[in-house]
């Protein structure tokens, strides 16, 4: 091969190495949900491990009152993901129209409740109040697979 032929084939491979390489640069990472945009009529929903939001989109947050008189609440959670099962736990805090915490006795406070959510799948989680005094409620939400998934 000359010298000239050389060069070229050359040239033309450092041209593509850096086209490879530019298009290799990553966007800036934009959340797949919104943890208070997400939540309805002034509801939080907490997600404990902020890794969960990249994987776990709350579609809906709904409340309202039983016949009884007590706060129920409605949450549908959608596994984002095309390809990983997820294991999950919720559980609800309830607060007086103060803000405070109902149910702060150790054993008082409602369970933590798990969930496994398929690629795509939602699921629905309810929770009603065990007192008329609740007003509103935090939903927190962490991975199964915790140390502390004791409960």
């Amino acid at each position: 091969m000359s010298k000239n032929i050389l060069t070229k084939l050359l040239a033309l491979t450092l041209t593509a190495g850096a086209l490879t390489l530019g298009g290799c640069v990553n966007p800036p990472y934009a959340p797949k949900t919104n943890v208070t945009g997400s939540a309805a009529a002034g509801t939080k929903v907490v997600f404990i491990d902020k890794d969960l939001r990249r994987v776990l989109f709350v579609d809906r947050v709904s409340d309202g009152l039983t016949d009884a008189g007590l706060l129920k609440l409605q949450a549908a959670l959608r596994n984002t993901t095309n390809d990983e099962t997820l294991a999950v736990q919720l559980q609800t805090i309830f607060h007086t129209a103060d803000g405070e915490a109902l149910y702060t006795d150790v054993g008082s406070e409602s369970a933590w409740q798990n969930f496994t959510l398929t690629p795509g799948q939602t699921v629905y989680y309810q929770q009603n109040a065990l007192t008329v005094s609740a007003r509103s409620y935090t939903v927190r939400v962490r991975y199964l697979n915790r140390k502390d998934a004791g409960n």
